[in-house]
């Protein structure tokens, strides 16, 4: 129920305005006390039920500092988030330059026909035939191994590369820095450029 008191509380603008809402003619040129009077009566109460008692200069402080607290914990938890974003990024590039800094595997030219045997020569002046079955699995073996490394190398650095051009999308969606986004960009160049070099397909 409106009351002179919450009426009092408002500025004679605010007044105005909500009778401006209602037919109610001739407040124009009244003036607050006036206008009071004129809401407060019987036929016009029920109009401006709806009214609610403005809050006091020491409220409105109060108010107006906790927005100023709140809006710097949000200024704080940004810049936070983003050096911390910066961290990572310097991490995960030097990450990736440590990788390209691997040379890239050589391409290979026509195999040879592999060896079945090799003759020997003794000091007697005798010859010898020497299987190479244990020469050829040991080749083998070590050609696997270093084969297993590269994939490693060559899936990593593509799931790298996946992951940055994600994250750079959700940084451009969520309106980041211009730095952040120059970072993130200049590191996918990077990896692209290994792969342009043939370090990966």
């Amino acid at each position: 129920m409106v009351s002179r008191k919450i009426l009092k509380s408002h500025p004679v603008s605010v007044l105005k305005k909500e009778i401006s809402k209602t037919n109610i003619k001739g407040y124009s040129k009244m003036k607050k006390p006036e206008l009071i009077d004129l809401m407060m009566k019987p036929e016009h109460a029920d109009r401006f039920a709806h009214i609610e008692i403005a809050p006091s200069r020491a409220e409105k402080k109060a108010q107006k500092e906790k927005n100023a607290k709140s809006q710097k914990e949000g200024d704080d938890f940004l810049k936070r988030e983003e050096a911390r974003m910066q961290k990572e990024e310097a991490a995960k590039k030097k990450e990736m330059q440590s990788l390209l800094a691997k040379p890239p595997p050589k391409k290979k030219g026509k195999k040879k026909p592999p060896l079945t045997s090799l003759t020997v020569t003794k000091a007697d002046g005798s010859k010898k035939e020497v299987k190479t079955g244990r020469v050829k699995r040991r080749a083998e073996e070590k050609k696997a191994k270093k084969s297993s490394a590269e994939d490693d190398s060559k899936n990593m650095l593509k799931m790298m590369l996946k992951e940055q051009q994600a994250e750079l999308a959700k940084l451009k969606k969520s309106k980041a820095s211009k730095d952040v986004i120059k970072q993130k960009t200049e590191l996918i160049g990077t990896i692209k450029l290994g792969i342009k070099s043939g370090f990966i397909d």
